[in-house]
């Protein structure tokens, strides 16, 4: 069941009796019964508990992330550590590789943006 809007500040009430081209005080809603009174807080409720259980299910999937991720890291600190000193320095020469790969790409898309920049100004 719909029931009337409750206008809560004069100048909305003023606006609404000008809307209507009444010059006296508009009629207030009949007050709420328990049924609605009820209803509403069960919706309440219901938006409290799925911000709750969200909350929860969203920290939960972040921290468990975390675990995972420092699982990873010793299992692989743990392979590295029982490595030779030639294979270590292999890795290391192949994350070098891979790192200075990475900078000339990012150099290269800096150098992009600073000549779309230049040529913007002209």
């Amino acid at each position: 069941m719909l029931r009337p809007l409750r206008p809560t500040t004069p100048l909305l009430r003023h606006a609404i009796r000008i809307a209507n081209g009444a010059s006296k005080t508009p009629q207030t809603a009949p007050p709420l019964s328990q049924d609605e009174i009820a209803a509403t807080k069960l919706k309440y409720r219901r938006i409290i508990w799925t911000v709750a259980f969200a909350a929860v299910i969203i920290t939960g999937t972040i921290y468990g992330a975390g675990l995972k991720t420092q699982r990873e890291w010793k299992t692989e600190k743990e392979k590295v550590e029982q490595l030779s000193a030639d294979q270590r320095i292999a890795l290391l020469e192949q994350h070098r590789a891979d790192l200075m790969r990475q900078k000339r790409e990012i150099e290269a898309k800096l150098a992009e943006v600073r000549a779309r920049s230049q040529r913007e100004e002209r």
